[in-house]
């Protein structure tokens, strides 16, 4: 996997407005993954109540 050969750091913005599936909660952003041969961006996001979720 090519997860951590990361070159680059930068800043992504966060979607606060997005809510838990389960509790409601806003939930925060935990990870950003880019992909730049696919052109894709992965976001791992997590909530309090311990559910995490993903969005691309």
């Amino acid at each position: 996997m090519e997860l951590f050969r990361a070159e680059k750091v930068g800043e992504i913005e966060s979607r606060p407005n997005r809510k838990c599936r389960f509790c409601g909660r806003t939930l925060r952003l935990l990870k950003v993954v880019h992909f730049p041969d696919r052109e894709k961006t992965l976001r791992s996001f997590v909530c309090e109540c311990g559910d995490r979720t993903w969005d691309d």
